[in-house]
Formats: structure tokens, C-alpha cells, sequence
């Protein structure tokens, strides 16, 4: 294969194969078209539960097209980001495809901030053989700069995977305190809560992406989806994406944070591929907008033969 493969579904159809027989995954997991295993606890299910294997990936997803792609596309090295992580889905994905395939150079940055989300993520790391020093985790926010917010204390951590942060990020923990009249609360340290809400919060680190990803030369794919805070970290940080950023694919919160977003990646010169709004479903769900945009100061590299290797059965 000597063509560039198009930033289309039709990526999909070079994912290389599980393996040439029936795969199983092990008990407890679920298995995806990139190799990727994921504890069914995690969505619900139990250790307990039997192995399930998803042989494809989904066409119609807005994430799966340009992750593909910009592995497929890399060259001999992969560099993954994923902002608002959770358990790491997409980092793990494009490190599992880009092992697969050969590229032999692999690292991958994650960012999340509640802690029992974080903890699944660096479990699920090791579960799929990420090793320490290919990967950055930070435990914490997205911001456009980096220092303290406030986040609010969930007692339902499985289901709550929308959480956001409250108020902007400062450079100190008083200064935040101070500008959010955050109160203490007695005999629980660390824990505040806000005038007018009925919630409890804490006082968690920020990032900024700069800091994230320190003298990365190149970052192939990153996934972001924090909740509304994109508004302000991608804008602040456009200068680093189009220096050194070739895909982005971003969930959305707002009209007013897809307009900036639009206006900001074309003033850069970046080309769109998905655009969708923020909208009510059928059921009048509120379901997040999307957009993937593509640098084209980055030519795709030869892509990486997709017949390199069938993969064996889950390790």
C-alpha cells in the first residue's frame, strides 16, 4: 500500500485484523478492533462477566476515523494526547494500532481529574502493556494555564462522567479560595463547598497543554473532551497545536465554544473534517458537538502496511 489513505471511514477497513481465527477475551473484558482491552466493570459489567470482542470498529464514530488515520499516518514514531482521559480509551487505542503496525516509538500523554476515573486509567495502562516511561499521566485539569481549580467530589464515580471544573483556574490555591468564597468544611480536610450549591468540591491541579507535553516535537493525535473547559484551553494553546499538532478531534459544549473553535482552527489554516453541533436527541438528551480538524503544515507519512501483521489471540 503506497497511497495515503483517506481521512475517512474507509481508514477503517485497514485496521490489520484481530487474528485469523476466532479471538476470545479474557473473562471480565471487552476487546476492540485496535486489540484494546477494557474491563467491563468499567461500564457497568463485573470481573465476573464473560470475554466480549468487538471484531470492528464503528464508522460512524467521529473518533475512530482520524485516530486511525493519524496512526496509520505517522511515520516511525507515535505520539498520542488525551484531555479529560477518563480511563484512557483513545491513548490506549492509538498505541495499541501503532504497535500493531510496527512503530516501534510510542508515547502517550493522559489527563484526568477525578480520582477514581484516574486510577482506572493508570490500571488501564497496564492492562494493555503500556509501560511507565511511554507514558504521561497527570492527575488533574486541563487548563490554559497551568495552577489550581476547583472540582467537584463525586460519590457515584462510575456514574459521573461528565464532571467539570467550577470557576476559572488561578496560580494558588488561596487565590481560588478566595475568588470562589469557597467555605471549609468542618473535620474533612481539603473539602469546601460554594454558596448557592448544594455540592462538595476540592482543590485540584491544572495543566496547561504546553506543560503537558514539555519539548514533544510531534503529536499525531489528540482527543479532548473536558466539559466546556475547550473553550479556553485550545484558543490559548493554538500556536503550540499548529506548531507541532497534525490531528485534533474535540468534544464540544457549547454553540459559543464551537464558533470560537471554528473561527480559531481556520485563522490557523487548519482543515476541518467533522463538524456537529451540540443537540438535544430524539429522547431530549443534550448530546456533545464534534469537530476534527487536520494541520496540513504535517504531510502524512507513508502509511505503514496494514498486512504488517494479523494480530495472535489477547495476551
Amino acid at each position: 500500500m503506497s497511497d495515503t489513505p483517506p481521512l475517512s471511514p474507509e481508514v477503517l477497513e485497514l485496521i490489520p485484523r484481530l487474528g485469523t481465527g476466532r479471538v476470545e477475551a479474557p473473562q471480565g473484558f471487552l476487546m476492540d478492533a485496535a486489540g484494546v482491552l477494557t474491563r467491563r466493570s468499567i461500564h457497568g459489567g463485573s470481573d465476573s462477566d464473560p470475554g466480549l470482542v468487538h471484531y470492528r470498529a464503528n464508522p460512524g464514530s467521529w473518533e475512530w476515523t482520524p485516530l486511525t488515520w493519524a496512526v496509520m499516518t505517522a511515520g516511525d514514531s507515535l505520539t498520542a494526547v488525551e484531555l479529560g482521559a477518563g480511563w484512557g480509551p483513545w491513548i490506549s487505542r492509538a498505541y495499541a494500532l501503532a504497535r500493531t503496525l510496527g512503530i516501534e516509538t510510542r508515547k502517550v500523554y493522559g489527563v484526568e481529574a477525578e480520582p477514581t476515573h484516574f486510577g482506572y486509567l493508570t490500571r488501564h495502562m497496564e492492562d494493555n502493556g503500556i509501560a511507565p516511561q511511554e507514558r504521561v499521566l497527570f492527575e488533574g485539569l486541563s487548563a490554559a494555564q497551568s495552577g489550581v481549580a476547583l472540582f467537584p467530589i463525586t460519590e457515584t464515580p462510575d456514574k459521573s462522567w461528565g464532571l467539570r471544573q467550577v470557576g476559572p483556574a488561578g496560580a494558588t490555591r488561596e487565590a481560588v479560595l478566595q475568588q470562589m468564597q469557597a467555605i471549609a468544611v468542618s473535620g474533612e480536610e481539603g473539602v469546601y463547598t460554594l454558596p448557592r450549591s448544594p455540592h462538595r468540591y476540592q482543590v485540584q491541579e491544572s495543566i496547561s497543554l504546553a506543560d503537558l507535553i514539555g519539548d514533544e516535537p510531534k503529536v499525531d493525535f489528540m482527543h479532548v473532551d473536558i466539559q466546556g473547559s475547550e473553550g479556553e484551553v485550545i484558543p490559548a494553546a493554538m500556536d503550540l497545536l499548529t506548531e507541532r499538532f497534525r490531528v485534533v478531534a474535540i468534544g464540544t459544549h457549547s454553540h459559543e465554544i464551537e464558533a470560537t473553535l471554528r473561527e480559531g482552527f481556520a485563522a490557523a489554516g487548519w482543515v476541518c473534517h467533522h463538524d456537529s453541533e451540540q443537540h438535544h436527541d430524539d429522547k431530549g438528551m443534550l448530546r456533545d458537538g464534534h469537530q476534527v480538524w487536520r494541520n496540513p503544515r504535517f504531510a502524512p507519512a507513508p502509511p505503514v502496511a496494514a498486512e504488517a501483521a494479523d494480530r495472535v489471540e489477547a495476551r
